[in-house]
């Protein structure tokens, strides 16, 4: 990677000691450096990740944020999340296994992984080719995760089949590459949501469902990329907030933090009735000076509350159910396959090998989404806060 590598490897020094950055351009992300892997999820460090360094911005695409889908959102769509669930409970008559059977971690890691363009010659490691984000489908597949939306990671909201591992993939920047139509109208199938519907249909185990932070970008379209938001929501894809235009928030006083936050909201809830835009994903990494404006403020009367709030960071998430999560402060990862050099290290294909290393580090679920089961040595980790679901059981 030469100097781009050097550059990227000083940057990580760099957030080790709290420097923010962050950031990527449209389906040329500026060249940027992702944080270093760190397996606690504090805030400094993980919050002011870095990546997409301004440099070669100077087109700066806004990043986009996905809002949460309404509560009553489209049944099919619904089903199809589930759709897993019930082929691999059937055969148990609908009675859920013992968790040690599966061995259940609800305590577990859960990877948050972090996409920009999907493109076919990637300028730099913020962007990946369509064939490596199929190859990252198939892995994921192939050991036993379940896509599920921010919003449910945040709410504890997990409900999927017993013995899968949830995780959540995330979109940054409103991108053309991640959500466009071909000139007939249809979903492109060589972009994201092309390639994740596509995949969803050959292993219905698999849904396609994901969060896109948006921002006024809107695909580059416009004309229709507003409305391009609904067709996510009515997916069954959370739409988030990013800013209104992909502002660095720690760059602006804190009137020009509530505008540009309550404009990115609002723009969802004019193409999503009823929309509950619940998370957010710090543009940049980087926070405002006041840390709450992220979480909750206003302008011009139009109000915004993030339930969750997305870091740049490089290691998987804490469970929901665990004490050191954080749900203002959730930490993901570079998603990157084939990397080499020592950058590797702080990509997806490194962590998702990593949880698989050994058993206890990655979630697994009971298949009930009313109990949190888990080994019992491992009681400590929970939240007193949900003990009055837990389920811990003798390995």
């Amino acid at each position: 990677m030469g100097v781009r590598a050097g550059m990227l490897m000083l940057s990580m020094v760099l957030v080790a000691f709290g420097l923010a950055a962050c950031g990527g351009a449209e389906d040329e992300p500026a060249e940027g450096e992702a944080e270093p892997p760190a397996t606690d999820s504090s805030d400094d460090g993980r919050d002011e990740a870095d990546g997409e360094a301004a440099e070669d911005d100077e087109q700066s695409s806004d990043r986009a944020d996905d809002a949460d889908p309404d509560p009553e959102r489209d049944e099919d769509a619904a089903d199809e999340r589930d759709e897993g669930s019930d082929g691999e409970e059937a055969a148990a008559g609908n009675e859920l296994p013992d968790p040690a059977e599966v061995e259940a971690n609800e305590l577990g890691h859960v990877p948050v992984l972090m996409y920009h363009g999907i493109v076919e010659e990637p300028a730099d490691e913020w962007q990946m080719t369509p064939e490596a984000f199929r190859e990252e489908l198939e892995f994921l597949h192939e050991h036993g995760y379940h896509p599920i939306r921010t919003v449910d990671l945040v709410r504890g909201e997990i409900d999927i089949p017993a013995g899968r591992s949830p995780v959540v993939l995330t979109f940054d920047d409103t991108l053309p590459t991640q959500f466009d139509r071909t000139d007939d109208g249809e979903v492109d199938p060589e972009s994201a949501v092309g390639i994740m519907l596509d995949f969803g249909e050959e292993h219905p185990e698999f849904p396609a469902v994901g969060s896109f932070y948006v921002t006024d970008k809107r695909f580059d379209d416009p004309e229709q990329g507003q409305e391009m938001f609904a067709e996510l929501h009515e997916l069954g894809f959370e739409v988030g907030n990013h800013t209104i235009g992909h502002q660095n928030l720690g760059t602006v006083d804190s009137e020009e933090v509530q505008r540009q936050l309550a404009l990115g909201a609002e723009q969802i809830r004019e193409v999503v009735p009823g929309g509950d835009v619940a998370t957010m994903s710090l543009p940049l990494g980087v926070w405002p000076e006041e840390r709450e404006l992220a979480r909750t403020g206003a302008h011009d009367g139009i109000e915004y509350e993030h339930e969750g709030i997305l870091l740049v960071g490089s290691d998987p998430a804490p469970s929901p159910f665990a004490e050191d999560f954080d749900p203002l402060g959730i930490p993901r990862i570079l998603a990157q396959r084939g990397a080499d050099g020592p950058d590797a290290s702080f990509m997806s294909e490194h962590w998702l090998e990593w949880l698989e290393e050994e058993p206890g580090r990655k979630y697994v679920s009971d298949g009930d989404p009313e109990t949190i089961s888990f080994p019992e040595d491992d009681a400590e980790r929970l939240d007193p806060e949900h003990a009055d679901r837990a389920n811990p059981y003798e390995p």
